[in-house]
């Protein structure tokens, strides 16, 4: 809290106060890094995952600063101050905490081949908006209006760990979906690219289940009554998630990326080109247009990884290309 003379008074003890600074210095350099990462990864700035991952970063940076306002009373207790400080917190969490949520579900594309599954995870996303984000708001704000009304904190104290949890919940749902769908789709790659390809989808498997890891205990912190810490770590738990989702997709470039970049002698001519869509998928160049703005491909056969089914059987046909180039050149299989 702020003294007279302009010092700072910190509420917690020292121990728990160097913790929270060292929460939110993760966070706030993630959001820096995550500005590099994000736009030196997307050529173009459109599609829902990019705009999701953006707005879940300023989201970080928000509600980390109203954070850290309110925690530390950087403010005064003017009405346009206290505010601010609201409106940050508030905001923030908006973006944060749907923004991953979009996050999530924009990937699912990847992988799940039901369209069900993918409305179906779109309307639990709003339907938690509703249920969560606008209560929660309209209590905040009576709360703060009418700071003499006890009730209101106290309807606070109850619904603020019960969002949190069902936030919670439905992130852990949306990765527990991806894990599945992941699992069936692409199971079958692993024998056509033999033990390279297992260690990558594994590795992909281990980031969502370290996601999940840090969501139950977000919830525990919440539920052991560290209400203070919750919030810092909340903000890191976030920026992290973030960049990790960075690793989920260099992992899947790795797993989809075409063996004939092993060709030595026809790289530069024949290696397709791999780009990353900001709709968070990876697109080849030298693919022929499939009509599918959510496709992955895999071997060279270019099959969407969401038309592949555990078990399925694959038909693949050689074709032998005649290359009349400089000399040099080479004749290969396609």
């Amino acid at each position: 809290m702020k003294t007279q003379d302009g010092g700072v008074v910190l509420s917690s003890a020292f121990p728990t106060y160097m913790t929270e600074c060292a929460l939110m210095t993760i966070a706030f350099y993630n959001v820096i890094e995550l500005h590099f990462l994000l736009f030196s990864t997307f050529k173009r700035w459109r599609g829902l995952y990019f705009w999701s991952v953006f707005a879940a970063m300023w989201g970080v940076a928000i509600n980390g600063l109203g954070v850290v306002m309110k925690t530390f009373k950087l403010n005064d207790a003017s009405p346009a101050h206290v505010m601010l400080v609201v409106v940050a917190l508030i905001l923030g969490w908006y973006l944060m905490v749907t923004g991953q949520a979009l996050v999530l579900y924009s990937r699912l594309h990847m992988v799940v081949y039901n369209p069900s599954v993918i409305r179906g995870v779109l309307f639990m996303i709003i339907f938690t908006v509703l249920v969560c984000h606008i209560p929660i708001t309209i209590i905040v704000f009576l709360m703060f209006a009418r700071p003499g009304v006890s009730s209101y904190a106290d309807v606070y104290k109850i619904y603020e760990p019960l969002q949190l949890t069902i936030f919670s919940l439905q992130e852990i749902t949306i990765s527990g979906i991806y894990i599945y769908f992941a699992l069936m789709t692409l199971r079958p790659i692993q024998s056509i690219r033999g033990q390279k390809a297992r260690l990558t989808f594994w590795r992909l498997i281990y980031v969502n289940i370290f996601v999940i890891a840090l969501d139950i205990i977000l919830v525990s912190i919440q539920y052991a009554g560290y209400d203070e810490v919750q919030h810092f770590y909340k903000v890191a738990v976030y920026s992290v998630k973030l960049k990790m989702e960075f690793v989920v997709l260099n992992q899947l470039l790795e797993v989809t990326r075409n063996r004939t970049e092993d060709w030595s002698n026809y790289q530069h001519n024949s290696q397709p080109i791999v780009d990353v869509d900001s709709t968070g998928t990876t697109k080849n160049r030298n693919a022929r247009d499939l009509g599918d703005p959510h496709t992955t491909l895999t071997g060279t056969d270019h099959i969407p990884l969401s038309k592949i089914r555990s078990g399925g059987v694959f038909k693949t046909t050689e074709e032998v290309t005649e290359y009349s180039g400089p000399p040099g050149s080479v004749e290969g299989e396609k």
